[in-house]
């Protein structure tokens, strides 16, 4: 115990006598402590505890109730939703339940508030367009609703004609406490008395009124998705829920909350696929714990040359210890103190950092990260405790391996002050070369077998055979220095000298760059898989104003094109038509369909809309091995999946141009059908099927009366969109239908933003009473998360080679004080050190930004395929990461970071050349 507590008290002594690489070393080691004390204590305020779940779903009433259903219904029990036993049948009541149907079903006694959500109102902005805003009908004064939404400012509203907006929705609308908003119609205005927000949606846009002052939103007249607050007599337990389930009513009960049942008794659960328990997926936890082992080995490799460095600084300390008697042994607990003490001062900082960041940053990660409040500040302690062991564990294994090299130093040569000739052991490298073919073989085999866990440990396995055979590599490319200039070939036989310490830093820039490679090429795949099985509605850049003409009103399109033009850059616009039954025809009583139909050959029998059901495994099997099925129809998602057009529109409306489109206006002119779908056609002709359903008094599921007419089609290759099949107008006659105007179509020359679109939307509802707009953007928002993902983890590379490099340069300064004093004495000029520590600097980032890029190179192609096997043998099939390399990021971090890796450890170096005493 006493010679533990005096290599302690050594250890504390050095760390105060250099206090520069002291904290350097703990600032390396605190970092990844900081973050997992951050993460910890962020992850635990924001996992609700039961019952601050329950507030915020039932503010203090103890169950919250609606009637979706008229049958029996499984529900999800402390969610409001649900599902029906065979998944497919829905038996909607005729009539919304209202506050008297809803308290037949629960004990008397019973006290219920009206809580409407889900609908939509328009008002006008400040900027003269128009929003669309979430509306809810809630009395939140009422002790009932206490805690479902938080008060900002002002006050809530308390009689007809206030309301409260939330902040995102004011900001929309140009509105504050205190001033009027006004319906997009200008048929009714109302006062804003406060500013509100929903603790589990704080950037949501919605407005909240009594019941009765929103439109829609009389408490009179029942609406589907009315949910009643109940304060009971009693509590309501699962058991009970499932009996107002038989009954097609869904009840979320605080008592369930605090208390749910387990899975095997609740029958929701039926219908899907258990899930593993864990908060994330078992992929996404594997690929969380590589990144992690990645993230330790950087503290690891960037502490080691930090303590490699203190250890020769302290050789001839060292060497006293073992001339004056002292073992190996010894030696090396004192280096590997070092590495413990300054971990516990790193824990103790690092955890403190960590709180106190947690606690003042929650706020900014409500708002920016994760879109709402967080519990009560909690700190999940065993999560603390984790940290603290990660930083007193990297502490000592990063002093490992100066430890026992310190211990094996050969006395008299310390002591005199002399280095030895540095070799790489020759077992390190086999050892690592073993590690990176057992790794290459480890993910060849779980990539075919689709084993995440072996895949993540033959990753990790190479990832350490590459460290280990650094020092081998750094020797052989220092023999490279003969054909260099001075400075360059200096640093790298410096390099190749002081391995202990330019090793792992050229290690700890190849782990950086091989994680942000790999992690990068699999994110930018991932982007780039999601854009090309993006389907736009329209051509990018399309504004499509769908809108009804009453009758006679033959200037509507007019209105609705002068109304786009006054508030977009748009260009040429065209109205579009579908066929429809005529008015006054038998077929009018109904509902009338017209679809171009896939031959019954073509179809793919496994497809759900045949099926009525998704297939099970088998028909998925089969499914794969039937060409049918390689591509399912797909469903329209625009205002014209059948347009009927003289030519005139086609070309907006699909995107074609050129010769394309001037074969397609030919066609049209002839007479032919054009489909998008070449499984469409057979013979050179299409079916068009048109059916009318008539109506059933009975509420039973009508039969459609079908008429088949085939008709001369041509394919219109290159088309882009929902578009299905274009009708030339003189075929209508004969199939019994007519052309009917439902919208306009053009294309802006500048995309418009929020406020153009507002704007828009004010001056479309003006021209033509239902009309609206939408703007084909091409990839949706969420490819915007992964592109900020990638650049977080390009800038986390560039800083850790930047810092790696800098670091080493520091170090190696620091260590070749003598060696700088030598050249000083023989004439070397003051800008010979800037250009020497620029070269140090770019040894170090130049090599490990090559390795990094080959071994992470080579872990992306195998997350990448190992991914894509993952996914195959499903059915519909999902389309395969493309094995693209990621170019920009890996100019980045080959060419970029190392330049100013290079220029500022030039420009921060002092010219000034040391003078060092020498020992004789």
């Amino acid at each position: 115990m006493s010679a533990l507590r005096t290599t302690l008290r050594m250890s504390w002594r050095q760390l105060r006598r250099a206090k520069g690489r002291s904290v350097l070393i703990v600032t390396m080691l605190m970092l990844p402590v900081l973050a997992l004390s951050w993460t910890a204590a962020t992850y635990d305020m924001f996992r609700l505890t039961p019952r601050e779940q329950a507030v915020r779903a039932l503010g203090a009433a103890d169950v919250a109730v609606t009637r979706p259903q008229s049958t029996a219904l499984f529900q999800e029990p402390t969610k409001l939703a649900w599902s029906t036993p065979d998944m497919s049948r829905r038996d909607t009541p005729s009539e919304p339940a209202g506050r008297d149907q809803i308290a037949a079903f629960l004990p008397a006694g019973s006290r219920l508030l009206l809580d409407r959500t889900g609908g939509t109102a328009v008002f006008a902005t400040r900027g003269a367009g128009i929003a669309k805003l979430e509306t809810r009908s809630l009395d939140y004064t009422d002790p009932l609703a206490e805690g479902i939404l938080r008060q900002l400012s002002g006050a809530a509203p308390k009689r007809a004609g206030q309301v409260a907006l939330s902040r995102k929705a004011a900001d929309r609308l140009g509105a504050a406490v205190g001033d009027v908003v006004r319906l997009g119609d200008g048929t009714a205005s109302y006062t804003v008395v406060g500013l509100v927000e929903r603790p589990d949606g704080i950037a949501d846009q919605f407005v909240v009124a009594l019941p009765g002052t929103l439109p829609d939103s009389d408490p009179a007249t029942p609406a589907v998705g009315d949910r009643y607050l109940a304060a009971l007599p009693a509590g309501l337990p699962w058991a009970q829920v499932r009996e107002l389930n038989r009954s097609g009513v869904v009840a979320m009960s605080r008592a369930v909350l605090l208390d749910p049942p387990p899975r095997s008794e609740v029958p929701y659960y039926a219908n899907w696929r258990e899930d593993s328990g864990l908060p994330v997926s078992e992929t996404s936890l594997a690929y969380g714990t590589l990144v992690v082992a990645l993230s330790l080995l950087e503290v690891v490799l960037l502490a080691g040359p930090a303590f490699a460095v203190g250890a020769r600084r302290r050789q001839r300390e060292l060497a006293l210890v073992g001339a004056a008697g002292g073992t190996p042994a010894q030696i090396r607990r004192i280096v590997l103190a070092d590495g413990l003490v300054l971990g516990m001062v790193a824990a103790v900082a690092g955890v403190a950092v960590g709180l106190a960041a947690a606690w003042f940053a929650r706020p900014l990660v409500e708002e920016v990260l994760v879109g709402q409040r967080a519990g009560a500040f909690r700190v999940l302690p065993l999560g603390q405790l984790a940290a603290v062991g990660l930083a007193v564990g990297t502490g000592v294994i990063g002093a490992l391996v100066p430890a026992f090299t310190a211990a094996r130093v050969n006395l008299v040569q310390a002591l005199s002050g002399r280095r030895g000739v540095t070799r790489s052991k020759r077992r390190w490298v086999a050892l690592g070369l073993v590690l990176v073919a057992g790794g290459i073989g480890a993910v060849s085999y779980a990539a075919l077998e689709r084993l995440i866990p072996v895949l993540i440990a033959g990753l990790v396995a190479f990832e350490l055979g590459a460290v280990l055979c650094t020092p081998a590599l750094v020797g052989a490319v220092s023999r490279l220095g003969r054909f260099l200039p001075l400075a360059p070939r200096i640093a790298l036989r410096d390099a190749a000298r002081n391995r202990a310490s330019a090793a792992p830093a050229i290690a700890a820039v190849m782990a950086a760059v091989a994680g942000c490679v790999a992690l990068g090429g699999y994110l930018a795949g991932d982007q780039a898989r999601q854009a090309a099985d993006y389907r736009p509605s329209y051509p990018v850049g399309t504004v499509a104003a769908p809108f009804h003409r009453a009758d006679g009103d033959t200037a509507a399109a007019g209105r609705v094109a002068a109304a786009l033009r006054r508030t977009l850059a748009l260009g040429p616009t065209h109205d579009v038509s579908t066929p429809v039954c005529p008015a006054g025809s038998p077929d009018k009583a109904g509902s009338c369909e017209v679809t171009v139909e896939m031959p019954v050959a073509r179809r793919c029998p496994y497809d759900w809309r045949i099926l009525g059901r998704e297939a099970n495994a088998k028909e998925q099997k089969a499914a794969l091995a039937d060409q049918r099925c390689d591509r399912l129809d797909q469903v329209s998602s625009n205002m014209v999946s059948n347009l009927v057009d003289d030519g005139a529109a086609v070309g907006t409306v699909t995107g074609v141009s050129g010769p394309t489109l001037d074969r397609a206006v030919a066609d049209l002119r002839a007479g032919k059908v054009l489909v998008t779908d070449a499984r469409l056609i057979t013979d050179g002709t299409v079916t068009v099927l048109r059916s009318v359903y008539g109506d059933t008094p009975d509420g039973g599921r009508p039969v459609p009366v079908e008429t088949r007419t085939r008709l001369p089609a041509a394919l219109l290759p290159g088309a882009v969109g929902g578009t299905r099949a274009v009708l030339p107008p003189q075929v209508l006659a004969g199939l019994g239908l007519v052309a009917q105007p439902v919208g306009l179509v053009g294309t802006v020359t500048r995309m418009p933003d929020t406020g153009d679109e507002d704007r828009a939307r004010a001056a479309l509802q003006s021209a033509s009473e239902g009309a609206y707009m939408e703007v084909e953007r091409g990839t949706p928002a969420y490819d915007t998360e992964k592109t900020q993902m990638l650049i977080v983890l390009m800038v986390a590379a560039c800083v850790v080679m930047l810092g790696a490099a800098w670091i080493a340069t520091g170090l190696a300064a620091a260590d070749g004080r003598a060696d700088l004093s030598t050249l000083g004495a023989v004439g070397a000029t003051p800008g010979f050190r800037r250009r020497l520590s620029l070269s140090q600097a770019g040894v170090i980032a130049i090599l490990g930004g090559l390795l990094g890029s080959v071994v992470g190179l080579g872990m992306m192609y195998a997350v990448l395929f190992s991914v894509n096997e993952s996914h195959r043998g499903g059915w519909p099939a999902t389309s395969p990461l493309p094995l693209d390399a990621p170019w920009p990021l890996l100019g980045l971090v080959v060419l970029a970071v190392p330049v100013l890796a290079m220029t500022g450890a030039g420009a921060l170096t002092r010219s000034r050349l040391p003078i060092e005493r020498r020992l004789t």
